[in-house]
């Protein structure tokens, strides 16, 4: 198993002051089996919200995220996105496949 740590979009609310969407997030523990990994893609929207410090409070504005594409039962994917660059996700998947 593989623990990494999933960045969630939570509620959003318009901020009539800026004229603009307000997004909450949070971060959650995630342990995923990596054999159930499709596909990974850097995730370019959030570390671009991440360098103008709209994420979570203290995070690292040069913070990366990766989009994980994850198989499930019955043949559906799930998308998560991930706090770490794509070659972060790949070293860790490796390791724990040994």
């Amino acid at each position: 198993m593989l623990k990494l740590v999933e960045i969630r979009n939570g509620s959003s609310e318009y901020d009539p002051a800026t004229r603009s969407c307000i997004s909450s997030f949070s971060l959650k523990e995630l342990y995923l089996n990596p054999a159930h990994i499709v596909m990974m893609r850097e995730n370019s929207t959030l570390k671009s919200k991440a360098t103008r410090g709209l994420l979570v409070d203290g995070m690292d504005k040069n913070m990366s995220f990766t989009e994980l594409t994850i198989s499930t039962p019955g043949h559906m994917s799930k998308i998560v996105n991930i706090v770490g660059s794509p070659e972060e996700i790949f070293k860790d998947c490796k390791k724990a496949s040994r």
